[in-house]
């Protein structure tokens, strides 16, 4: 048999996936490929495939699965870039090339998840969840005496 068949998968439709499509499907995912590239290799539209997901669990699990090991790649080339740089990029012999390529790394980790995952990143280049954020900075609470001089109008400013 070359695949296997829609009811072995509980799918409503009567597609055949291909044999071994699971750990395909996962295998794309983790490399970062879309759904119509994963489609493509598994010799399908991406209508077609878009439809298998909807239908079968286990294909859309392989899929997520895929995805979250992509992220979790991603997040970890994002605080350690340096493991992702070939090793004939000496930090000690090329310091300058090596600093550019941390960088590159970074950014490219950020752009990829930014894009694939939704992932948003402020000025600083700390993750945000993309909501506004509001940052209130209170004055050092006043001591007694301090607060009654402020209370009855008798307080000095002092700056």
């Amino acid at each position: 048999m070359s695949g296997l068949t829609a009811s072995q998968f509980g799918f409503k439709r009567g597609k055949l996936l291909p044999k071994g499509a699971l750990t395909r499907i996962q295998t794309l995912a983790r490399e970062g490929k879309s759904r119509k590239a994963i489609a493509r290799a598994l010799g399908m539209g991406e209508g077609t495939f878009n439809r298998i997901l909807a239908d079968s669990e286990p294909a859309k699990q392989a899929l997520e699965s895929g995805q979250g090991e992509r992220e979790a790649a991603l997040i970890d080339q994002l605080h350690h870039p340096e493991a992702y740089i070939p090793e004939r990029f000496d930090p000690d012999k090329h310091p300058g090339i090596f600093a550019k390529l941390v960088g590159a790394k970074q950014l490219a980790a950020q752009h990829e998840l930014n894009s694939k995952f939704g992932w948003r990143f402020g000025e600083d280049g700390t993750a945000t969840d993309g909501r506004v954020t509001i940052e209130f900075k209170l004055p050092a609470a006043l001591q007694p005496d301090q607060y009654k001089a402020v209370i009855d109008g008798k307080a000095v400013r002092v700056d």
